[in-house]
């Protein structure tokens, strides 16, 4: 098995690129769409001029979403910061 959570995600992602990778309620993506969904974000993140080991915040909702920024920032080399919705304020 590759060592890496990258390499994991795209070896699953050449040899099982249909089978289930995440799922939030009534809405999935398989192998094959998650590395397309979090290689494009990490690509996207670099034009964006975010330079390796730079924070990304990130309102981190329990969300596919979520999911795909933190592997797009590892991806990247950035540094993954998640908020919880539930602090608000001075917290």
């Amino acid at each position: 098995m590759p060592p890496d959570l990258i390499a994991h995600l795209l070896h699953h992602a050449e040899h099982r690129p249909q089978r289930m990778a995440l799922r939030e309620g009534n809405r999935e993506l398989n192998y094959a769409e998650l590395a397309y969904r979090v290689l494009a974000m990490a690509a996207a993140l670099r034009q964006m001029g975010i330079k390796p080991q730079a924070r990304l915040i990130v309102w981190a909702n329990k969300r596919l979403e979520t999911v795909v920024a933190l592997l797009a920032a590892l991806a990247a080399d950035i540094v993954f910061v998640p908020l919880h919705p539930a602090l608000r304020g001075a917290n």
